[in-house]
């Protein structure tokens, strides 16, 4: 079961982190972006559905969906690419969180290339968007559950080079994406390997990412590339 602290960067305290224009190198195409730890998709469909509208996005990716096989998720004109969770309570018959979907607009040719099994600690899809015969830009959305053991956390599973974009919440701090977060393990773990692999956050590092109703500001949250 996971307990997060309430976000409050909204209205209705979500958290949104903006990719801006993603443009595949080389090539002018582009793809307007954002990725949201939503914080239960179907509290927050009419909020997110107006955040598509209004900024005409081409791709969401959205973490904490709180999706059970059995919901529903349908958005006019997009693609619902989803990894729930296995089962939508715990034991104790609390509300299992976690999940993630990435929404791709119908007029663009995408497909889902990887989902982690439910066995894994890492939730995370991915989706290729094809931007013409030889252009492709995959997108890999991920969400890090809190209190993640070190060990379980396997940075070398995440793709690197050219064509990739990564975002999610990964529930972990370094000064390389957070630069008024205190650094944690999984943090530094996570840093040393963009720093290895030349990934570099997209984020703003003076940005927090996490407003909590107590106050405090924090970037548990990334978007990368190479």
């Amino acid at each position: 079961d996971d307990r997060r602290r309430d976000r409050n960067t909204n209205a209705h305290g979500t958290s949104l982190r903006s990719c801006g224009d993603v443009e595949q190198n080389p090539g002018p195409s582009k793809l307007k972006v954002v990725s949201v730890n939503v914080r239960s998709l179907r509290s927050r469909a009419t909020e997110l559905e107006k955040l598509m509208h209004d900024q005409d996005l081409d791709v969401v990716m959205l973490q904490e969906t709180f999706l059970s096989k059995a919901d529903d998720a349908q958005f006019e004109g997009y693609t619902v690419y989803r990894r729930d969770r296995a089962e939508p309570k715990t034991k104790k018959g609390r509300l299992r969180r976690g999940g993630v979907a990435t929404l791709v607009k119908k007029n663009l040719t995408s497909e889902q290339t990887y989902s982690t099994d439910q066995k894994s600690y890492t939730e995370r899809t991915d989706v290729t968007v094809y931007l013409d015969k030889k252009k492709k830009i995959t997108f890999v959305n991920v969400y890090l559950p809190p209190g993640t053991a070190t060990d379980k956390f396997k940075p070398d599973s995440l793709p690197v080079g050219d064509g990739y974009v990564i975002a999610g919440d990964f529930n972990s701090h370094a000064k390389l994406w957070a630069r008024r977060d205190n650094e944690d393990v999984l943090g530094k773990k996570l840093q040393t390997w963009m720093l290895k692999n030349d990934m570099l956050p997209m984020n703003d590092p003076k940005t927090p990412t996490q407003h909590t109703t107590r106050g405090t500001l924090t970037t548990p949250d990334i978007v990368m590339t190479s």
